[in-house]
């Protein structure tokens, strides 16, 4: 299944989707940025994990341009495999995100890389009221940095950056958030059905605001992981191959 699918339940018009999308092409662009940092990679096949618009698309063809370049979900059939597979602002929407996670991992070449950005734990919390809008459940970074670990992957890196968007207008916050981080899935956000909700909200956002000015706080998570080489062990004079159960890895749930 494709995450495109639920994401269009966000809103009856798609345009009006596609028109505060903002945030992900922000983000984007500053995750190529960090790409580029290391001029020693070099992949030549990329796949992109939730796949919205074509923006992560246009960065990556601009940093790389010999790379070949597709969208992974869930139905994608092996052996389609990448040097790079990257995914922005995915894991909030993600049903789950150890099927997300062993989805990218299952594409990946040895010693290829996988890179995502998600909303964090502490997004929104200037949002969220009593019997407000339900939002995602976010990774907590180290929570994240752990399960990366524990699934294989080295040279593990996830760091954080704080985002605040401001707004003067309500309607127009509300929107983005949606967009940005709001709950995909039905039900969509609670009470976005009723004025009596909206005008509720807006009371409780109104208390927060500063000279007319609404705030959105969010975090966003970078994380940044390798798939180890393939090594083969090597074989005694009977043919046989041995291996030290003591370094095996047990699978450690992401909750």
């Amino acid at each position: 299944m494709s995450v495109s699918i639920p994401r269009a339940l966000l809103h009856k018009n798609p345009d009006c989707l596609a028109e505060h999308l903002f945030l992900h092409h922000e983000i984007a662009e500053r995750m190529l940025s960090y790409l580029a940092e290391n001029p020693n990679f070099k992949p030549t096949q990329i796949l992109e994990m939730g796949h919205i618009d074509d923006a992560l698309k246009n960065c990556c063809q601009a940093t790389y341009q010999d790379a070949a370049f597709d969208v992974l979900d869930y139905g994608a059939q092996l052996p389609l495999r990448a040097d790079l597979v990257i995914s922005n602002l995915f894991l909030q929407d993600a049903p789950n995100i150890e099927t997300a996670i062993a989805t990218m991992k299952d594409h990946l070449n040895p010693n290829g890389k996988i890179f995502m950005s998600t909303a964090g734990l502490e997004s929104f919390a200037n949002c969220i009221m009593p019997d407000g809008p339900e939002f995602n459940d976010y990774p907590d970074i180290k929570r994240l940095g752990d399960y990366l670990h524990s699934q294989g992957f080295i040279d593990v890196i996830v760091h954080v950056e704080k985002i605040t968007l401001q707004y003067n207008r309500l309607d127009a916050m509300l929107k983005d958030l949606r967009v940005a981080g709001g709950r995909v899935a039905n039900p969509l956000m609670k009470g976005l059905r009723t004025r009596a909700w909206y005008e509720a909200w807006a009371k409780h956002m109104d208390k927060a605001k500063t000279d007319g000015i609404y705030d959105i706080e969010i975090e966003i998570l970078y994380a940044h992981a390798q798939m180890p080489p393939l090594r083969a062990a090597s074989l005694n004079k009977d043919n046989e191959a041995h291996f030290d159960i003591k370094h095996l890895k047990h699978r450690k749930r992401f909750e």
